[in-house]
């Protein structure tokens, strides 16, 4: 009888029970192999993070060849009862502990390089690599056998095998009571499972119509959900307790595909690159990299994914980033692997060095500086012990590194010494720090040496003080010279009084003299010039011409005569007037003395230009005297000009001592309509100028210029003592300052002074 001929409720229950019992199958099927894919990886990760633990503690025991702390250690898995062995290996591949002890060395196989798992027929293997400080110490192998998916497809089966047994019962009892009641929810359960297929939500639970079998496949079927929710509820967990940890860390963290593809980037990296996440996601890594790098990380990768071949390690590489500003970034990235679905991605953890590589110049700079320093420094602890020792205290002391590191620094302390050592000792212990002391020290030789020190506490990174550093200095050079130096002031005292004797009596002499100068001299000058006067006005008509010429050269003489004793009484009044020293505006002096001289100015045709003249501290009477003899001069050697130009102004130097290539400063006004002096103010030391476009002089003179009765000009050219130089120059080297001039022949002379200093000679 074939199937077409059955009843129609046979029928109907035929296909209802075939109908039910695949979905069922299917759909636990399809659960089941989820969670059993799911669960490997699951068994796979717990057994490389047991390794992970196991192998960070293993590194001191690698390190230090410590087997029996090696196999302690190694033992602990005795609580995993799946762990059927363990084998800890060197850096060499030789295998250095295992577990069980009672496993021969023989069933260990060899170390994998690159690290990982796998599983081998009816076992999980898992190769961890040792490392410490980025350097591999080693390899944990760890194999487990894989009895919980046994014991999960013994789960599986029996509750299928209730579940279809009971769905058999209960679709023949349903099947013959009524279509629609059976039909119903198998179908409901069906669409419940395609909604979960399609929407990936294990939270949704499907409806129960009834405590039957039916029922009972809902509640076997709802609780497979369940343990599908929960373990995808705790993977979502973990994924967002990492997504936490990844967006608060200081690090950047970024994830990429076997393209190199951004798949996530955190908050950190947008600081060390300067691009916002939603700039970066889905963009190639390329783009974080320099330009002369991205060739290389493509041609890496790609040959790693197809090879698994890497040339470089992945702890702790050091590398440049790109800056979306366009700088380069020092980076050091840490980077590993996972895989998913078949395919493989790369997670890296990025660190900003900047700061670590400043901090290592900063430390290679001041290595530099202490070794290649004159002055000793030493640094010890607080019990006197030294711990380093430059070349500087090699030269000093006499002593070798190697002769005095891990020695007491009592070693260079006098026997009468000791107990100044012992109270610094105590202010270094307090935090205090020692500035220039000055002691003795002995040489290797046992020869003292006079040495100013200075002491500063070192501390760790709780401010806590651990040891000290000294910076000596050998003072017996400048100890010796200073006794010398004594000696000498004292010998200097002696002679200064005796010349004080002879300069007080010489002073006196002087004084003598400029009394008979203004009394003796004067009188009859003043004789022969009024003599001369009255016998012009008086006797003019019965005198020959001749004789009245001669009367009048006579006068003309008397009279210059008489201007150069004044000069010469104002000459060596400089030498005993005292300086009264005050804030000056020069500009002010400088339009007073042009007042003074409107006359001579009258006579001429010139322009005056007065530029900024800083403000000075000087005798105002002097330097206006100052002004006074140097515009006289420019006036009267600019007197045959057609257009004269004279020019007051301040010129900024690099050192006032010596003439160097200099820059007008400032603007003030100008005189006569002429145009201000421009320029960029400055604050610099500097020089006042007065130049003109005079005559001139030649430069090979120069040295007689500032000497009393020196003219180079002829008198019967242009009037004058030649003492009026010689006083600006007086002046000018009472006030601490210098002055010079730079001319040339028919194009005119410059005279520059300074005001610097405090002399009072």
């Amino acid at each position: 009888m074939s199937f077409k001929d059955y009843p129609i409720q046979r029928k109907l229950r035929l296909v209802i029970l075939l109908t039910s019992g695949t979905a069922l199958l299917l759909t636990s099927a399809s659960f089941i192999a989820y969670d059993m894919i799911t669960f490997r990886q699951a068994m796979a990760r717990n057994l490389s993070a047991l390794g992970e633990v196991i192998a960070t503690n293993s590194t001191a025991s690698l390190a230090f060849g410590n087997e029996s702390d090696a196999r302690d250690i190694l033992s602990a898995l005795k609580v995993k009862p799946h762990v059927l062995a363990a084998g800890l290996y060197d850096k060499d591949g030789k295998l250095f502990a295992r577990y069980p002890d009672s496993e021969p060395p023989a069933a260990f196989p060899s170390p994998s390089e690159s690290g990982g798992w796998h599983f081998d027929r009816e076992y999980l293997i898992v190769f961890q690599p040792v490392v410490e400080a980025g350097k591999r110490q080693g390899t944990l192998y760890l194999k487990s056998d894989l009895g919980e998916i046994d014991e999960r497809f013994r789960l599986y089966g029996t509750i299928i095998t209730l579940v279809a047994a009971g769905s058999l019962l209960v679709a023949i009892a349903l099947s013959t009571i009524l279509q629609r009641r059976i039909s119903q929810p198998i179908l409901a359960l069906a669409d419940t499972a395609r909604m979960i297929s399609e929407r990936k939500d294990y939270a949704v639970r499907a409806e129960k119509y009834s405590h039957d079998e039916i029922g009972l496949l809902t509640d076997a079927f709802n609780g497979m959900l369940a343990q599908i929710h929960a373990r995808d509820a705790d993977l979502r967990e973990s994924e967002e307790r990492y997504r936490t940890v990844a967006e608060t860390a200081s690090d950047a963290i970024i994830t990429i595909d076997e393209e190199s593809r951004i798949l996530f980037i955190n908050r950190a990296a947008e600081q060390i690159f300067g691009h916002a996440t939603r700039d970066l996601l889905g963009q190639p890594l390329t783009m974080l990299m320099p330009e002369y790098l991205r060739h290389v990380h493509k041609a890496s990768l790609a040959r790693y994914v197809a090879t698994g071949e890497k040339h470089i390690p992945w702890q702790g590489v050091e590398v440049p980033g790109l800056h979306r500003a366009g700088h380069e970034v020092p980076l050091e990235i840490s980077f590993g692997e996972f895989t998913r679905d078949g395919r493989r991605f790369f997670t890296g953890v990025v660190r900003d060095i900047t700061e670590r590589k400043r901090a290592e110049e900063t430390r290679l700079y001041l290595a530099a500086l202490v070794e290649s320093s004159d002055d000793a420094i030493i640094g010890m602890t607080l019990d006197g012990i030294i711990t380093s020792w430059n070349k500087g205290a090699e030269r000093m002391y006499g002593y070798a590194a190697g002769e005095v590191i891990g020695q007491p620094v009592n070693t260079l302390i006098p026997p009468d010494r000791q107990a100044e050592e012992t109270q610094i000792t105590e202010r270094l212990r307090r935090g205090e720090s020692v500035d220039h002391h000055e002691t003795v020290r002995v040489k290797k030789g046992g020869e003292p040496i006079d040495v100013a020190l200075t002491i500063s506490p070192i501390r760790d990174s709780s401010g806590r003080v651990i040891g000290a550093s000294k910076i000596a200095r050998d003072i017996t050079e400048r100890k010796r010279a200073e006794a010398e130096i004594h000696q000498l002031n004292e010998e200097l005292e002696g002679r200064v009084v005796e010349r004080t004797a002879q300069l007080e009596a010489a002073n006196k002499e002087l004084e003598a003299f400029s009394y008979s100068v203004s009394h003796d001299l004067r009188a009859p000058l003043r004789a022969m010039d009024g003599f001369s006067r009255i016998l012009l006005e008086d006797f003019a008509p019965q005198l020959p011409d001749q004789a009245r010429r001669y009367l009048h050269l006579v006068r003309n003489n008397a009279q210059q005569m008489g201007q150069l004793v004044d000069d010469l009484l104002a000459f060596s009044r400089l030498s005993r007037q005292p300086l009264k020293k005050r804030p000056v505006a020069p500009a002010e002096l400088v339009r007073q003395v042009l007042a003074d001289l409107q006359d001579k100015q009258d006579k001429q045709r010139v322009e005056i230009r007065v530029g900024d003249l800083p403000v000075c501290q000087a005798d105002p009477a002097l330097l206006q005297q100052v002004f006074v003899n140097l515009l006289s001069n420019a006036l009267k050697f600019t007197g045959q000009r057609e257009q004269a130009v004279i020019e007051v102004g301040y010129l900024r130097i690099a050192d006032c001592g010596l003439r160097t290539a200099a820059v007008r400063t400032g603007t003030d006004q100008s005189v006569n309509g002429s145009e201000p002096m421009k320029g960029p103010q400055s604050a610099i030391p500097g020089a006042y100028f007065v130049r003109d476009n005079g005559v001139g002089f030649d430069m090979q003179y120069a040295h007689k210029l500032f000497g009393v009765f020196q003219r180079l000009h002829r008198a019967e050219d242009y009037e004058g003592t030649g003492v009026g130089l010689a006083i600006v120059q007086r002046i000018i080297h009472r006030h601490g300052g210098r002055v010079w001039a730079e001319s040339e022949v028919n194009k005119g002379t410059t005279f520059y002074f300074t005001l610097n200093g405090d002399s009072d000679d």
